[in-house]
């Protein structure tokens, strides 16, 4: 039986009340245009054609982890997330903000999130 993300999100935030994982970081990604138009009520300014850049963001409930932004073009396969984004950012983020303790990596399941070798790693 497939389980929807309510429910998931639900069984998460249980597991969460009961103090079994308090340290999440959950990580998501979103595209932003970048200088797409000029709106004429703003001030005057000299505008690029526009173009996409990804974003990765995660927050944790007191802090909140660096931005990472991604060129124009790049793959993020599932080789460019394990040694650009989790080995150099999220680990040593996660380290030095959770130190000796436990902690969850919650991501979604973009193909480079859900490779076996990704998942792998995280373990």
């Amino acid at each position: 039986m497939k389980v929807n993300r309510y429910e998931k999100a639900g069984e998460l935030l249980s597991i969460i009340r009961r103090s079994l994982a308090l340290n999440v970081l959950f990580t998501d990604e979103k595209f932003f245009t970048v200088n797409l138009a000029c709106n004429s009520q703003n001030n005057k300014q000299l505008l690029r054609r526009g173009h996409q850049t990804s974003q990765k963001a995660s927050v944790k409930v007191r802090s909140k982890t660096p931005l990472v932004f991604v060129e124009e073009n790049v793959k993020i396969n599932a080789k460019y997330y394990q040694n650009e984004i989790l080995s150099k950012l999220v680990v040593p983020w996660a380290s030095k903000h959770f130190g000796s303790q436990n902690w969850t990596f919650q991501q979604d399941w973009a193909p480079a999130h859900g490779a076996n070798t990704t998942v792998e790693l995280c373990r």
